[in-house]
C-alpha cells in the first residue's frame, strides 16, 4: 500500500501573516479615506460596502478550540462580517473540534471513527503500523452547516477569504475602494460550490496506528503515540527513540518536542487527492 503525505506549507505564523496584513490594510485604507466607510473589493470584483475597520476574532469559545471566524470586518452600522482565512492550498477548511462537529451532526465521530477502524482492518493494517490519512465525503445536508459554522464555535462565517498568505492591497482613493488579491465567497456558496470531506489525520509524525484505545468520549484512538515510542539505550542508559521498532519516521520531532498524544485530528478538507483512501459509511 501507498502512504498517503501531505507536506503543510501554509502554517502557524504564515495564517497568522494573511490575517493581520488583512487587517492593517483594511485600517490603513479607513485613515486614506479620512476615516469614512469604504468598499473592499475583492479580485473577482465583490464588494462589500461601508466597511470601518477589521480585527482578529476574540469573543469566547466555549467549545476549547480555535473559533472558525479569524477575522472581522465592521461596517459604519457596527455590523461584523465574519471572515475565515485560508490559503490558496490549505489543506482544511474548517475546524471546530470534535465539540464543534458533534453540535452540527450529532454522533458523527462515533460513526466516522468505528468506519475508520473498519476500513483498516479490512486493508491489512494493524496496531503499530505508519497508516495512512482516510478521507470521507460530507453528507450533502451538513455541507453548509460546516462551513458556517455557529455561535458556539466562534461563527457563524459569513466569508470565506481564500488568497496568498502575502496579502496585496491597491486603494482607490477617488472611488474610495481598496482591492485585496484574495477572494471573498460567501459562506452558503462555498459549501454549494464544493464536495467537502472529514480527514483524519495523525498530529504529529511521531503518532501509530491504535485501533483498540478509545479516548475519554469512548470513540476509538485510531492514532496515538506508542506507549514504547522510547527505550532505553543499553550503552549510555538514556531513553531514546524506538527506530527499532518504529523506524524513523517522527524520529525528529520527537526528538526536537517528545509530546505524546492520544488521539487522531479530525479536520475538515476540500477535494482530496485523487490516490486519496476513502471511507464509505
Amino acid at each position: 500500500m501507498k502512504s498517503f503525505k501531505t507536506f503543510i506549507t501554509e502554517a502557524g505564523a504564515n495564517y497568522e501573516r494573511q490575517e493581520n496584513e488583512l487587517i492593517r490594510s483594511i485600517k490603513a485604507a479607513y485613515k486614506k479615506n479620512g476615516r469614512r466607510p469604504f468598499t473592499l473589493v475583492d479580485k473577482e470584483g465583490k464588494r462589500l460596502k461601508n466597511i470601518v475597520d477589521a480585527k482578529k476574532f476574540d469573543d469566547k469559545v466555549t467549545t476549547g478550540h480555535e473559533p472558525y471566524t479569524d477575522v472581522q470586518l465592521i461596517t459604519s452600522t457596527g455590523r461584523k462580517i465574519n471572515l475565515s482565512n485560508k490559503g490558496d492550498s490549505a489543506p482544511s477548511v474548517a475546524g471546530g473540534g470534535i465539540e464543534g462537529l458533534e453540535e452540527i451532526v450529532p454522533g458523527i465521530t462515533k460513526n466516522l471513527c468505528a468506519a475508520a477502524r473498519k476500513w483498516y482492518k479490512a486493508n491489512g493494517y494493524k496496531t503499530g503500523d505508519y497508516g495512512v490519512d482516510l478521507f470521507a465525503k460530507v453528507n450533502e445536508d451538513d455541507k453548509e452547516k460546516i462551513i458556517i459554522g455557529t455561535k458556539k464555535m466562534g461563527g457563524p462565517i459569513h466569508y470565506m477569504y481564500v488568497g496568498p498568505m502575502d496579502v496585496k492591497s491597491d486603494w482607490d482613493g477617488e472611488a474610495g475602494e481598496l482591492t485585496v488579491n484574495g477572494r471573498m465567497t460567501p459562506s452558503k456558496t462555498y459549501a454549494a460550490k464544493y464536495e467537502i470531506h472529514y480527514r483524519i489525520r495523525r498530529r504529529r509524525k511521531h503518532m501509530r496506528l491504535d485501533l483498540e484505545s478509545k479516548d475519554r468520549r469512548g470513540y476509538y484512538s485510531l492514532l496515538a503515540t506508542p506507549q514504547d515510542i522510547e527505550v532505553k539505550d543499553p550503552k549510555t542508559g538514556k531513553m531514546k527513540f524506538n527506530e527499532k521498532k518504529y523506524g524513523t519516521e517522527g524520529k525528529k520531532e520527537w526528538n526536537a518536542k517528545p509530546k505524546r498524544e492520544v488521539n487522531r485530528r479530525i479536520v475538515i478538507s476540500k477535494a482530496p487527492p485523487k490516490n486519496a483512501n476513502i471511507v464509505v459509511f
